[in-house]
């Protein structure tokens, strides 16, 4: 069992997605107001992709991957801490980008506001390079070293407790959507 390619589809995704918005943010940036349109709504799209993405991997990390890895190898928890903080740093970039972006498409009445669009653009990198940076250390210093100094059982065991919380996270999704639709 490799741990690493469980995670090898959502992380191609995540990487895919990294670089639609990076091309975004450049075109929106060096077409201006030809293909304004076209790039916010690709960059607003792919944001909100990403987050939900990222949002499921961290419950997943936080509910499950964490504590089993505190739990089976200690010597790990330095590197959760870490990684903590981290997606910390990458989710407030995330919300600041936003805002920036929410007000060049408000303040988008004709005139494209150069300086907010610069803002925009260093945002959104520093944004796409520390998710990536985060991924590669997440790999590295946590799903590689499960993947060596895990044995076979608790490798089962880890994702007996994946599987379980991704059928919960499912049903109760679709709980809640039935839910909704009731109202």
């Amino acid at each position: 069992m490799n741990i690493l390619r469980s995670f090898e589809e959502e992380k191609n995704l995540v990487l895919e997605k990294l670089d639609l918005l990076y091309d975004s943010i450049q075109n929106l940036h060096y077409e201006g107001k030809m293909s304004f349109s076209k790039n916010t709504k690709v960059i607003n799209e792919t944001v909100q992709q990403l987050k939900s993405i990222l949002m499921n991997h961290m419950d997943l990390d936080d509910q499950v991957v964490f504590p089993f890895v505190s739990k089976h190898v200690p010597i790990l928890e330095p590197m959760i801490n870490f990684l903590n903080s981290e997606r910390n740093e990458f989710t407030a970039q995330l919300k600041s980008f936003e805002v920036l972006f929410q007000g060049l498409i408000q303040g988008h009445a004709g005139a494209v506001n150069y300086m907010l669009l610069e803002k925009l653009r260093e945002k959104g990198t520093y944004v796409v390079c520390i998710v990536r940076n985060h991924m590669q250390a997440e790999i590295e210093g946590i799903y590689k070293v499960l993947d060596q100094k895990l044995k076979l059982v608790e490798k089962k065991e880890l994702y007996r407790l994946i599987q379980k919380y991704m059928t919960n996270k499912t049903t109760s999704l679709k709980i809640n959507a039935g839910v909704n639709c009731v109202k």
